[in-house]
């Protein structure tokens, strides 16, 4: 059956004495009258410089609620943007989103067990950072057991050398190679499907490819899947 829809807009998902009033802040789409649901925890893209939850006449909110339709809570949030915070103040921040969602998701009928993270182009970086680097979950409390699975859409794996994103990433190599997701597969990762388009950005394709054969050789359960135009 197709689910009424509850949003609820603007929720404050972390309250230190950094906090941004516009940034910290997150929306919820609910399936109406369902419990235990699982939930798809959404991170915008923008290159780490821009965009934002309510983006392009409400792009994301559109997901948002065809998610919750089908049965599926769906999360999508905010973080600060360069040239506000460099990295990792982005990845900080969907992790203090993660937590709160992890926390808080069940008294709005949720699966805390049930988390899978999407995220589109920076946001596909961000969650498969999030899904392979544990430190940013371990300093909110949580684990990259908590994730279900990872869903990056067009994510970025790989940060190639040179002065593109120097502003976003530094121009330190060692702060660079951090902030690559390909940097961490190591193994004790969620599930992952990856996805990237048949006329994507430049090395998108191959970094994809390059990302899953990573993720495979360590014994991570992983596909890719081109989208064909």
């Amino acid at each position: 059956p197709a689910y009424e829809v509850e949003v609820i807009k603007d929720i404050t998902y972390y309250e230190g004495p950094d906090a941004d009033p516009v940034k910290h802040k997150l929306d919820l789409y609910l399936p109406k009258g369902k419990q235990t649901f699982p939930v798809l925890f959404f991170v915008h893209g923008g290159a780490w410089m821009s965009g934002d939850k309510n983006y392009f006449f409400d792009v994301y909110g559109k997901v948002g609620k065809n998610f919750a339709r089908q049965g599926i809570g769906t999360v999508v949030t905010n973080y600060r943007l360069t040239p506000k915070v460099q990295h990792p103040g982005h990845i900080q921040d969907v992790a203090r989103a993660f937590a709160w969602t992890k926390r808080n998701i069940g008294r709005h009928g949720g699966d805390p067990s049930q988390l899978f993270v999407c995220g589109h182009s920076a946001g596909g970086h961000l969650v498969a950072l999030l899904a392979t680097d544990p430190r940013y979950l371990e300093a909110e409390q949580c684990s990259l057991k908590d994730i279900k699975g990872a869903i990056p859409l067009s994510g970025v794996y790989n940060l190639p050398p040179g002065k593109l994103f120097e502003n976003v990433f530094t121009a330190d190599p060692g702060t660079r190679k951090q902030a690559m997701p390909l940097t961490h597969v190591k193994g004790g990762h969620p599930p992952f499907l990856i996805i990237y388009a048949e006329s994507d950005f430049p090395l998108c394709d191959r970094m994809s490819e390059e990302f899953c054969t990573a993720l495979k050789k360590c014994s991570c359960e992983a596909c890719v899947e081109k989208i064909k135009e």
